[in-house]
């Protein structure tokens, strides 16, 4: 049976709890990604797969100060420079705190230059993206190494 629930009702706990130990997407409508574009991590979280990654991760998920709906960015994603697409409302957000116990937990955190946005966590068999890797406006989506 297919339950469909809205992101602010799901318990994160029990999602995370009853995850299979193989991977898990965490995405929103319209992915149409290759798994095996990203096998070697556990849980993937794509637009509001982020959202709900990055909250049980500690971070702050809020309504951003624009929407960036369409926009289309140069910027550092997992590790590497890629010119991807947006599409979300709400921002992932860092503070002192929760950044740096992610960070001394072998985390990184990949944010907007100047701000506290998080665009894109990666740690121990988890990584997060903000935008959307498959859109016509992420023109380096296909080439990112999730690993």
């Amino acid at each position: 049976m297919l339950e469909v629930e809205r992101a602010h009702r799901i318990d994160t706990d029990e999602l995370l709890a009853t995850l299979p130990d193989a991977p898990a997407t965490l995405s929103g409508a319209g992915s149409d990604l290759d798994d095996d574009a990203y096998a070697a991590v556990v849980v993937l979280g794509i637009f509001l797969g982020c959202q709900l990654l990055s909250s049980r991760l500690g971070l702050t998920v809020s309504r951003g100060e624009q929407p960036q709906q369409r926009t289309q960015r140069t910027t550092d994603a997992l590790g590497s420079r890629a010119t991807v697409g947006f599409y979300n409302s709400f921002s992932v957000r860092a503070g002192g705190g929760p950044a740096e116990a992610l960070h001394r937990a072998g985390a990184k955190l990949c944010r907007r230059p100047g701000t506290d946005e998080v665009i894109a966590p990666r740690g121990p068999d988890v990584a997060g993206v903000q935008f959307r890797p498959e859109s016509v406006l992420s023109r380096s989506g296909a080439e990112l190494s999730w690993a």
